[in-house]
């Protein structure tokens, strides 16, 4: 099945005989953009599985995309290892990321390991909650109470201790290990 956008994809669904399991969905489209073809798919065809696809990595985007309920993001440099990668992921229920900028793949297998392996303080807890919302690192650091600086040191450390490389990645484990839920 292939549209044009997304009030093209909604009318073949309707149609269809067979739905797919895996919708690969652009971000910037005419008439009906990914963002709000994701929110419409997620409440007419929840069991159907969105990958958002751009050419643009911004991690505000990647974040907006997963609340929408998005189950992947890739960006348009992705090879075709990695695609099929990213397919099997998110059929197997669980999250994707390619982040392009670093070639970073983050799925919530790499998540439940680091549940298994890591425990978080409650500040730390808090501060990727708020990951997960659309606050600067610095109104963050006014939310907890705390220095700009030591929302730095948070990020960092926790970006190495879950071997994660990004405020997006740090959503998709707090998603995927309960923290929060999108």
């Amino acid at each position: 099945m292939e549209a044009v956008n997304g009030n093209d994809l909604l009318t073949q669904l309707q149609k269809a005989d067979i739905l797919p399991t895996v919708i690969l969905s652009d971000i910037i489209m005419p008439v009906m953009d990914g963002r709000e073809l994701t929110i419409t798919i997620k409440k007419l065809y929840p069991h159907i599985k969105v990958i958002a696809l751009s050419s643009l990595h911004h991690e505000d985007t990647v974040i907006d995309m997963f609340r929408c309920g998005a189950k992947g993001f890739m960006t348009k440099s992705i090879e075709p290892d990695s695609f099929i990668k990213a397919l099997h992921t998110v059929i197997n229920n669980q999250y994707f990321l390619f982040d392009g900028i670093n070639e970073n793949i983050f799925s919530s297998s790499n998540a439940i390991h680091c549940n298994k392996n890591h425990s978080l303080t409650e500040k730390q807890i808090q501060f990727v909650q708020l990951c997960a919302t659309d606050l600067t690192y610095k109104a963050i650091a006014e939310k907890l109470e705390i220095s700009p600086r030591t929302v730095d040191a948070y990020r960092d450390h926790l970006f190495e201790k879950l071997n994660i490389k990004s405020k997006a990645g740090l959503v998709l484990y707090a998603m995927q290990n309960g923290f929060i839920e999108l």
